[in-house]
């Protein structure tokens, strides 16, 4: 479909009393656009209260809005004001106000041929607002008004005065009950308005109203139109719905009708499109008068459906069995959700369910999302623990020996057993426990991974294809995926290298970490219990996010402990929450820090005044 759109040249005729500008007619510019599923949104809204001023420190509040048009040549839209009874013009580009007629330029108005002034009766209850391009007039329509006999709905025309700005020039009495509460200019074919479900063609010189055309599945009154081009014609209705009319057959067009409360439009009542762009001022009277958006102008974008987003949290990603995780869907443009918890469990259509994992195991529970504009799904990763899991924590020592400790009021984590003990030689870098607590690894200077139970655990299997540098001392950290099927190392440079555990897959590649070529920084590393990314510390005690896969970039701690030169950093680890966690100094000293909240103290803590030789912290997955 074609639009016609009118240039206004520079080049104008000295005729008569005035001047008349030259017009050319372009038939290339497009129209509205057809998307397959057509969207909007808002761009954004034009206030009038009080419009914006052209001089600083003029105020004008409109009283009601109640129709309006599109002036191509001067990038402008004249609305109509029923409860005020004026007409203003309003930059389409700036929204301010260039200029207002008031009721007693309507009132003043004759009539075609001559005869009795509009007088007030007649310029009472301006209702809607047509422009024709190709004779350059504005015609502003009243309406029945106001429960008071006799009834004088008018037809105003405007005509641009020598200096371009139109001024009333006629009306024509329109018959008692016409009240054109809509009005349009459909390109080829003329002037129509519209009341309740019908619309009429209107020859405004020869003063004559064509046959009722039905709108075919509008479903209601009419309260604004536009002929975008002569193929189309959008409707507002006073269902609070925008919808789009094939003139072909005047039927509503199957897909293209809109709710406009979804985009905070209440009363509708004119509707102008300027390509793309959709204009709607809304003439609702009952927001406060503080309200931003009381009879503002809603500028609004057509587009394709964009497709929804899914996206949730879980309340909780690890704890022990039973375990009751409130899902929260944060999703965009969803219409329907399905969910699998995966365990085994029956799915969910809930918009935000709760499900209880009763049997320990790592679960990945899955959100699928639907709209008209397609499908989408995301997934966490949830780890339910036993029942008797374990408490606490440890410390490790340069040696290789790990030291159980409280965390508030559990108990102390049991003994670790089977770990590599180098005595006398400060070479244990790092350690980290499997998700259910029942081993862990202790890793060496070279990168070597040296698995330990805990308790009556079994051995873990062995740790593959990290990196190892035989006879340097590099190695600085290491933390476990929250599956346990893998795992990080990182070295004293920030570099961070994979593992895997047994038969399972490497990691995603992590990201973002600072890297420190050449200087022996890092000192130990930490990953998130979602396995969406982690925290390097520094000699400093500072803590850098790093992130795994294509996930966003964890939060920035807060309340993190500085080391001074005398007690440098050493370690890191997270609660299983991931709310909070610890760091540990060369002297054994551990130190609270939050990611939404402090997590409680410690006591036990083995510590080595005045001697360097603390080197990581291991916080039990119940934790």
């Amino acid at each position: 479909m074609l639009k016609f759109r009118v240039r206004l040249l520079a080049i104008v005729c000295a005729l008569g009393a005035g001047l008349v500008p030259a017009l050319v007619l372009d038939t290339s510019a497009p129209a509205l656009s057809n998307p397959t599923l057509p969207y909007l949104t808002v761009d954004h809204t034009i206030s009038s209260q009080p419009w914006v001023p052209v001089v600083a420190g003029s105020t004008t509040n409109a009283f009601d809005l109640d129709g309006g048009t599109f002036l191509p040549f001067d990038n402008a839209f004249w609305f109509v004001d029923d409860g005020g009874n004026r007409a203003y013009e309003v930059d389409r580009t700036t929204g301010k106000l260039r200029r207002t007629i008031t009721q007693s330029a309507f009132s003043a108005a004759q009539p075609v041929g001559g005869g009795t002034a509009a007088g007030l009766g007649r310029s009472d209850a301006l209702q809607s607002a047509a422009y024709d391009v190709f004779t350059d007039s504005l015609y502003i329509f009243s309406a029945n008004c106001c429960g008071v006999a006799p009834f004088q709905p008018t037809a105003f025309r405007l005509k641009r005065d020598g200096a371009g700005k139109f001024q009333v020039e006629s009306y024509q009495a329109l018959p008692e009950g016409t009240n054109p509460a809509a009005a349009g200019y459909r390109y080829g074919s003329g002037l129509y308005f519209g009341k309740g479900t019908k619309i009429r063609t209107y020859d405004y010189a020869m003063n004559t109203i064509g046959p009722d055309i039905n709108i075919i599945g509008a479903g209601t009154s009419i309260t604004g139109m536009d002929f975008p081009d002569a193929d189309t014609l959008l409707l507002t209705t006073t269902l609070n719905q925008l919808v789009k009319v094939s003139t072909a057959d005047w039927t509503v067009v199957s897909g293209w009708t809109f709710d406009l409360g979804r985009l905070g439009i209440l009363d509708p009542r004119s509707v102008d499109a300027s390509g793309d762009q959709i204009f709607i001022a809304d003439g609702y009277d009952l927001r406060p008068p503080t309200d931003p958006l009381k009879y503002a102008v809603f500028v609004l974008n057509l587009s394709e459906t964009p497709p929804p987003v899914a996206s949730f949290a879980p309340h909780v990603t690890r704890g022990a069995s039973p375990l009751a995780v409130w899902f929260v869907d944060h999703s965009i443009r969803a219409e329907t959700h399905l969910w699998n918890f995966g365990d085994g469990s029956p799915t969910s259509t809930e918009i935000s369910p709760a499900h209880i994992y009763t049997t320990p195991g790592t679960f990945t529970a899955t959100l699928q999302v639907t709209s008209v504009g397609g499908t989408d799904s995301a997934s966490k990763v949830i780890t339910v623990l036993p029942g008797t899991a374990r408490t606490g924590g440890y410390t490790l020592d340069g040696f290789g020996g790990l030291h159980p400790f409280k965390i508030g009021s559990t108990p102390v984590a049991p003994a670790a057993r089977g770990a590599v003990y180098w005595p006398g030689w400060d070479i244990a870098r790092g350690a980290a426990s499997l998700p259910d607590g029942s081993g862990g690894y202790t890793l060496d200077g070279y990168g070597g991974l040296h698995p330990f139970r805990i308790g009556a655990g079994t051995t873990p299997p062995a740790a593959k294809n990290g990196p190892y540098w035989p006879g340097v001392d590099v190695a600085r950290g290491v933390a476990l995926m929250p599956n346990g099927k893998g795992g990080l190392l990182v070295d004293a440079y920030g570099g961070i290298h994979r593992f895997r555990v047994g038969a399972s897959a490497l990691p995603g590649r992590p990201t973002g970490s600072p890297y420190w070529l050449g200087r022996d920084i890092a000192q130990g590393i930490t990953i998130l219990p979602d396995g969406s990314g982690g925290y390097v510390i520094d000699r400093n005690g500072s803590l850098h996010a790093f992130t795994i896969g294509a996930n966003p970039s964890p939060p920035a701690p807060t309340n993190v402990w500085a080391a001074p030169a005398s007690r440098p950093g050493r370690g890191v680890s997270l609660l299983s929450t991931g709310t909070g966690g610890y760091t540990i100094d060369g002297t054994g000293g551990v130190h609270r820090f939050a990611v939404t909240k402090m997590p409680p103290g410690t006591s036990g803590i083995a510590t080595w005044p005045g001697w360097d030789i603390a080197r990581d912290i291991v916080v039990l997955p119940a934790n």
